[in-house]
């Protein structure tokens, strides 16, 4: 309960209460305040303040009429100790009386570590840019999600020096990274203002066991119906080979699926020339099929990114 008197209200004193609290970072505080008695006043101020004394705000809101109930975002701009604090004005002669029920939630905005997984809240009103640093548990691949509030944020894979190994991508299309084990990698995420004062952040990383060959002379064999799994690593150049016979003229369909930041690329070759190739954007599907029989012989398939920002797996299978 906070109190006014007259005099308090002539003189522009204002009286409340106020608690410290002490956060180890920037970030969001989410800071709600309802009236449940009043007498001889309709306001309450509430926020975050840098004293005691409830003088210094970092920033203020009010909530009026008894039941009524305000929530406020409130940006922490650094690590450090603040108040929290209600405090009422009065309206009349009569000693004003407030009765409030408050609470409140603190949403890390800092750069962390992040791991396979894990579902992180952070702390987010102002656009800003969060390094969230990631260390691959295997080879394969890594696939960043977002909610709704963080659709069109956009996502940057980058190296354990922070550099860019892929382009921005929004977060709505679940980017997806080739990453290779022990390595430790940066996910750069950029963020503009969000009125829900946070966003939740997630990554998820598989292990891909791959075995192809990585030049055309050292391709590997893919069986009629079997699949191929495989990845194309970010910040590499490394393509994958495979091959496969027929023994017979016959129709072909080369199936794949991939999971990548931008977009994969397969390529078939008769020898030395090229027949067929597709590309496959994101997580999606797509094939290479031969319009009418292939005649006999040896083919080969080559996996590749479509450009050099782009990353992430594939699955292969022919028949």
């Amino acid at each position: 309960v906070v109190y006014n008197s007259y005099d308090d209200v002539k003189s522009d004193r204002r009286f409340g209460y106020s608690q410290s609290f002490t956060v180890p970072s920037n970030g969001v505080l989410d800071f709600a305040v309802g009236i449940v008695d009043i007498e001889g006043t309709n306001t309450v101020y509430f926020g975050v303040y840098k004293d005691a004394n409830l003088t210094q705000e970092v920033e203020e809101d009010f909530v009026t009429g008894k039941g009524s109930t305000k929530e406020r975002y409130i940006a922490i701009p650094s690590a450090g100790t603040y108040y929290l604090g209600v405090k009422s004005v009065g309206t009349s002669s009569s000693l004003a009386a407030v009765g409030v029920v408050a609470g409140a939630i603190f949403y890390n905005g800092a750069d962390r570590t992040i791991s396979s997984g894990q579902t992180i809240a952070v702390g987010q009103k102002k656009a800003q840019t969060n390094y969230f640093q990631f260390k691959a548990p295997y080879t394969g691949y890594l696939q960043t999600a977002g909610d709704s509030s963080a659709s069109s944020y956009k996502v940057t894979l980058c190296n354990s020096s922070k550099k860019a190994l892929s382009g921005a991508n929004y977060l709505s299309y679940n980017p997806t990274y080739g990453v290779t084990k022990g390595k430790t990698y940066y996910i750069k995420v950029v963020s503009s203002v969000n009125t829900k004062g946070a966003y939740t952040f997630k990554v998820t990383s598989k292990k891909i066991t791959e075995k192809s060959g990585k030049k055309k002379s050292k391709a590997v064999t893919v069986k009629k119906k079997k699949t191929k799994k495989g990845t194309i690593q970010a910040g590499s150049a490394q393509d994958d080979w495979y091959k496969f016979k027929l023994t017979k003229s016959q129709k072909v369909k080369i199936s794949l699926t991939t999971g990548s930041n931008d977009a994969l690329k397969v390529i078939v070759y008769k020898g030395g020339k090229k027949i067929g190739t597709r590309t496959i954007y994101r997580n999606s599907k797509g094939y290479v099929r031969s319009l009418g029989k292939w005649p006999k012989g040896t083919y080969y398939i080559q996996m590749k990114r479509a450009n050099k920002k782009s990353s992430g797996y594939y699955t292969l299978k022919w028949q």
